[in-house]
């Protein structure tokens, strides 16, 4: 998607790439992560007359991908070396805490040290995630991977601008009688008469199910929480108590509206996980963007 638009700024694949896909990652100037001796060799067979960017990923303590081994890394070196398809970009670790394990981030910054030090001249070495960048600059190294601080959240007390908001409306509001059952399993039961509003986001887009009956979207500066089951492409929520409300008013799912905020940190907490994934499951089904130039 990126080389459609944009045919020459470099990019590197962080995670395993298909080795299928290694003629079209040569093709389009695109670097692919290698972490081992036998992918070297896989590729320096099958590039034919094309040349190919890698960075070698070290493994020092997240244990995902990477060399682990001193030994087997020189062994790569050497591949590299007497195979002039196959280009040394760069070479990278990944830290496997953010924050408040210092002594590990350390200990991992001195284990890549040991690679570092075997590499040829011009090599691009990174290893710096959000949380080193801003904290670290001793690791800095060639370039730093920041991923969540782009987007102005929340890491540790740095204040950072807030720049990615989803929002959407009010496309039709329900009066609900006492008793009355709302939403698929009739999970909520109304206690009073209410004013239901529906808006057309739903778990497809998004919206975990289970923040059902437990959350809250923002109207008109006031909180209006989740009732009944969320569906596959809108939510009810109650704004019986919300002044002014009508079909077109604007409904903050995430980012700021009047005094209150939504932050991905609030919907993780509420749902026992990492705000990453919040982030990562809003998707693009049925957004249209708005880039805001301030």
């Amino acid at each position: 998607e990126l080389r459609v638009v944009d045919k020459h700024t470099p990019v590197l694949v962080l995670g395993e790439v298909n080795l299928d896909a290694i003629d079209w990652c040569a093709s389009h100037n695109v670097c692919v992560t290698v972490s081992s001796v036998d992918e070297l060799i896989y590729i320096s067979n099958h590039l034919g007359d094309k040349t190919l960017g890698v960075h070698l990923a070290v493994n020092t303590g997240l244990n995902r991908i990477g060399f682990s081994s001193v030994g087997k890394f020189i062994e790569a070196l050497d591949v590299i070396a007497k195979c002039d398809k196959i280009s040394l970009v760069g070479c990278y670790t990944h830290f496997a805490t953010k924050q408040n394990d210092e002594k590990f981030i350390e200990k991992q910054y001195n284990s890549f040290e040991k690679y570092i030090k075997l590499l040829p001249k011009n090599v691009i070495v990174h290893c710096a995630n959000s949380y080193t960048t801003l904290n670290y600059k001793s690791h800095y190294l060639s370039m730093v991977r920041p991923g969540f601080a782009l987007y102005g959240e929340h890491i540790c007390d740095y204040a950072l601008k807030k720049v990615l908001s989803i929002e959407s409306e009010i496309v039709c509001i329900t009066s609900v009688r006492a008793g009355d059952t709302i939403g698929y399993d009739r999970t909520c039961v109304a206690t009073h008469n209410m004013k239901v509003a529906v808006v057309p986001v739903g778990y497809a887009d998004g919206l975990d199910r289970r923040l059902s009956n437990k959350f809250y979207l923002l109207v008109n500066g006031r909180r209006a929480p989740i009732v009944g089951n969320i569906c596959m492409d809108v939510v009810m929520i109650d704004v019986t108590h919300i002044p002014y409300v009508y079909v077109g008013s604007k409904v903050t799912i995430l980012g700021v509206n009047g005094r209150h905020t939504l932050t991905p940190l609030d919907y993780a907490n509420c749902l026992g996980t990492s705000a990453y994934e919040v982030l990562l499951k809003f998707n693009y089904r049925r957004m249209n963007y708005i880039v805001v130039d301030e």
